[in-house]
């Protein structure tokens, strides 16, 4: 489990874990960058929020209290909020999109789409959204239980009334990437999988809605990140150790993920506050998250 003072994970009941990692909340001032994981995340708000993702000029989309989705994310992302509040997500495994109940995974690919529409019928926000209006952030333990108590029932009807199912194939084939920690050879992945990088593609664009080689590119920097936690290891060694060619390489697709050098990130504030995901990328590589 992992907790601060504004952030906290508990994990989903058995009968769920083969979906969902793991359910968290954050207090959410002002402005928050998120890395990208290789994951989807459904949110709940009491407020509106506004998402924008790095790099992209003209990109703040604002969101209105309620529920929303954030899909495949190939670069970071801000969430922000005119004033405090408490977000509770359902962080959802690669392979585990609700396209039956929202929309495509492509769809939402470096989006964030609102589905309060479609839980309002079902009355599971009215549940919820009191409840993190009043979050007793003294409390936070008992608080979240109360949540993951009234949204159960819903999560319930998407993955286990509506047989959801989960192909073996693509779950093994995430697994090979995420094992790697994103150090793979798509042509290695073919070999072993008897695929074609055509197929291959597809599959992942069509369920996860990332290409198995940005999705490579998500867990090889997170997995620097991790590295360059030690104090022992210089940038360039630290880049090695996760499978970059060089320093190029990773300034490269450092850059390209988070509109900002290694070096910058590592040295600034928000590399201090995102501690937390640091210990949530641990968890996702050593299987904590299991079973994935």
């Amino acid at each position: 489990m992992l907790k601060s003072k504004y952030y906290l994970e508990l994990p989903p009941p058995s009968w769920l874990s083969h979906s969902i990692e793991v359910f968290w909340c954050q207090k959410l001032s002002e402005q928050a960058l998120f890395i990208p994981q290789g994951v989807f995340d459904l949110l709940f708000h009491c407020q509106p929020i506004c998402f924008s993702r790095i790099g992209v000029s003209q990109s703040i989309e604002h969101i209105p209290a309620g529920a929303s989705i954030v899909g495949q994310q190939v670069s970071a992302y801000t969430l922000s909020s005119m004033h405090p509040q408490w977000i509770f997500g359902v962080r959802l495994k690669p392979f585990s999109f609700l396209k039956q109940a929202f929309m495509s995974s492509l769809e939402v690919k470096n989006a964030i789409e609102s589905i309060t529409q479609l839980l309002s019928h079902s009355g599971y926000l009215l549940d919820v959204l009191p409840k993190l209006t009043h979050f007793d952030q003294d409390n936070i333990d008992i608080s979240m239980q109360v949540i993951i108590e009234k949204i159960t029932p819903w999560l319930h009807t998407q993955f286990i009334a509506n047989d959801f199912v989960i192909s073996p194939r693509l779950r093994a084939e995430t697994n090979a990437i995420l094992n790697a920690r994103g150090d793979i050879k798509i042509s290695d992945m073919c070999e072993r999988f008897s695929i074609s990088k055509v197929t291959l593609r597809q599959h992942f664009l069509d369920n996860i809605g990332l290409l198995p080689k940005e999705l490579c590119k998500i867990w090889r920097l997170n997995n620097f990140l991790l590295y360059s936690q030690s104090s022992t290891q210089t940038l360039t060694e630290s880049a090695i150790n996760a499978g970059y060619f060089d320093q190029a390489h990773l300034n490269r697709e450092f850059k390209s993920l988070l509109g900002q050098t290694p070096k910058r990130y590592l040295n600034s504030a928000e590399s201090q506050l995102n501690q937390g995901f640091q210990a949530t990328i641990n968890n996702r590589f050593i299987g904590k998250y299991d079973p994935f």
